[in-house]
């Protein structure tokens, strides 16, 4: 790898970020406020919530979203009762289904988050999350503080590295979550100017085709295994390439059973 400036002591932010946190939890005692959280990364996320509870001397009740749920607001309330807490940071909103309703609803009664819950609410997003926020509840985000959490650069590269190492291995059966975290730790680090290594940009290949894979996306899947298998075939890593192949023999089944289901829709 080619290791290019680090443009920052992200551990150091990070650790920054907290405290940055904590007062403004502290100074938003009774009152209500928008804490945005921004972070990829889960396992990042929960060491900053472990360290979070461990520093802050405000406590910090919990709540996780349902897939399901429709309103943010309505959500609150149900899972709080009569509890009004010092403070209440809210998990899942990356894994709700209609989250543009979600968000849309929650800008159009912002005055009731006001009004009604007067403590500070911190907010878990990922990049995507943050997107949609911006655009889908405007008013709600101009109320909000953003924080920012980001791993360091050589932690991302071993977080790749695992990751592969272990799904080419059948140690683990990636998911949506899993894959959208592998293509922002390798967009992260394109962005900060890092060169991966071949053997590690092949197995992100393969990793990528497989994220396509599961969301049927095969041409572009193929593309990605192709890639993968070419470098493997050099490096003469069989099996890997066994991998490969039974992968793109996969994707070639699924391609014709669209094919197949698209000639039948049309007779």
């Amino acid at each position: 790898m080619s290791n290019q400036q680090e443009p920052e002591n992200l551990a150091f932010d990070n650790e920054g970020s907290l405290q940055t946190l904590v007062r403004a939890i502290t100074f938003s005692q009774g009152q209500f406020s928008l804490i945005i959280l921004r972070c990829n990364y889960v396992a990042l996320r929960q060491r900053m919530v472990e360290r979070l509870h461990q520093v802050s001397p405000v406590e910090i009740y919990e709540i996780t979203l349902p897939a399901s749920v429709k309103t943010l607001y309505t959500n609150i309330c149900e899972q709080l009762g009569d509890e009004q807490p010092p403070a209440l940071m809210i998990f899942g909103l990356e894994s709700v289904k209609d989250i543009d309703t979600v968000l849309t609803s929650a800008n159009q009664v912002r005055e009731e988050f006001r009004k009604n819950f007067l403590f500070p609410i911190l907010l878990w997003v990922n990049d995507s999350v943050l997107q949609k926020f911006i655009r889908l509840a405007t008013d709600l985000e101009n109320w909000a503080t953003i924080i920012e959490f980001e791993n360091p650069t050589d932690e991302l590269v071993n977080f790749l590295q695992q990751k592969s190492d272990e799904i080419f291995a059948g140690n683990i059966t990636p998911n949506s979550q899993m894959c959208r975290e592998l293509e922002t730790a390798r967009q992260d680090l394109q962005n900060r100017g890092e060169v991966l290594e071949a053997a590690l940009q092949a197995s992100l290949e393969f990793l990528l085709g497989l994220n396509d894979y599961l969301h049927d996306q095969i041409d572009s899947a193929l593309s990605h295994y192709q890639q993968s298998l070419g470098f493997w075939r050099q490096s003469n890593y069989l099996e890997r390439q066994g991998i490969l192949l039974v992968n793109i023999a996969s994707a070639y089944n699924r391609q014709s059973e669209k094919k197949s289901t698209e000639n039948q829709r049309r007779s």
